[in-house]
C-alpha cells in the first residue's frame, strides 16, 4: 500500500511541473511576435498584433477574435496561438516565427 501512495504522489508532482512549464505568453510577448498560420480560423497567412487589447484581437478597428491560449510546451521551443472567432466560434492555430 505504501508503494501504491509513493508512486501516486510523484506522478500527481511530474504533472504539476509539466502543467506550470506550460506557462501562457503575455500580451507584449505576443505582440512582439509574428505567428504564421496553422489550421482552423483563418484571419491571414502571417499575423502581427499591433492592435491587442486585453485578450481581444482587432483587424480594421473591430474586435474580430479572442485569444483562447497561447504559450510553449515542454517539448516546444516556439509558441502556439489559439484564437477564437467572436463571430462564428471556430478555433484557429498560429504559429510563433520569431520576434520583430
Amino acid at each position: 500500500m505504501r508503494v501504491r501512495s509513493t508512486i501516486f504522489i510523484s506522478i500527481s508532482i511530474l504533472g504539476l511541473l509539466f502543467l506550470a512549464s506550460c506557462g501562457r505568453m503575455h500580451n507584449e510577448e505576443i505582440r512582439k511576435s509574428w505567428w504564421k498560420y496553422g489550421d482552423g480560423f483563418h484571419v491571414d497567412d502571417a499575423l502581427r498584433f499591433d492592435d491587442l487589447k486585453g485578450d481581444t484581437l482587432y483587424f480594421d478597428n473591430s474586435p474580430t477574435a479572442i485569444i483562447v491560449s497561447c504559450g510553449k510546451g515542454l517539448y516546444r521551443k516556439t509558441a502556439v496561438l489559439k484564437i477564437e472567432d467572436l463571430r462564428t466560434g471556430k478555433v484557429g492555430t498560429y504559429h510563433e516565427k520569431g520576434s520583430y
